[in-house]
């Protein structure tokens, strides 16, 4: 069976994976999403945040912005979803 494309969703906590098997999976053509609404305040969520910009970075440093992407899901009376980070994955 082949694939055209292949995404992991949020790595750090669904799957658990490190950023280093990110990239691993990046490096064979893997694309890696992650939810931004987990770290930016513009979905009305109230902090605490589950996690830092750090945690963020270290998978955006170890997986490459060209693999990586993010949706954010629609505000009310918004029919248009955003993309974040603007990397090759916008055409998953």
């Amino acid at each position: 069976m082949a694939f055209r494309r292949l995404l992991v969703n949020h790595p750090n906590f669904v799957v658990d994976a490190p950023p280093e098997q990110a990239a691993k999976w990046a490096s064979e053509g893997v694309y890696v999403e992650h939810s931004i609404v987990f770290w930016d305040d513009l979905d009305g969520l109230k902090p605490p945040r589950p996690w830092g910009w750090d945690t963020l970075m270290a998978y955006l440093e170890a997986v490459g912005t060209d693999r990586t992407f993010s949706f954010r899901p629609r505000p009310k009376g918004n029919p248009v979803r955003s993309m974040a980070f603007g990397g090759s994955g916008a055409s998953c």
